[in-house]
């Protein structure tokens, strides 16, 4: 679901769609070509599942998207993009750019860039982005609290 405090809100926004059975995906994938950043966001997906996350994804109001926004109660606790890599500088500046905007919309000052090997820590407009490769995430019991 889209986050946001309005029901009417959520109900409006398209959902995404995560897959349980990830060899199921792979199997029935069309094309020769493997998705790894999708497949890297389905991990992701199941990891904060299994640890009891309540998730939504998120929308600035300019339209750029978030793949997770972590809420505990009423309260956001995390935005966590999740990209292949951030050695293309496109790619680089896209997930920047939707994190740190997202990150001033909800008044964090931090947040997380999940990827395939890239480890790095970025503070840009007084925010951290911890850049964060997937193998950690997922040896990290406690990754985000």
């Amino acid at each position: 679901d889209a986050y946001g405090f309005s029901v009417r809100e959520q109900i409006k926004r398209p959902k995404k769609v995560y897959a349980i059975d990830t060899g199921m995906v792979h199997a029935t994938a069309f094309g020769l070509s493997e998705n790894t950043g999708h497949a890297i966001e389905n991990v992701v997906f199941l990891e904060l599942k299994r640890r009891g996350k309540e998730l939504f994804y998120y929308r600035t109001a300019n339209g750029l998207e978030v793949d997770f926004a972590v809420r505990e109660g009423n309260r956001l606790t995390e935005l966590i993009q999740v990209t292949r890599d951030m050695k293309v500088e496109k790619t680089r500046g896209r997930e920047l750019k939707a994190l740190l905007k997202a990150m001033e919309e909800t008044g964090m000052t931090s947040g997380t860039i999940i990827t395939y090997e890239d480890e790095e820590e970025i503070t840009a407009e007084g925010k951290t982005v911890r850049i964060l490769p997937a193998y950690r995430y997922l040896l990290q019991e406690n990754a985000f609290s």
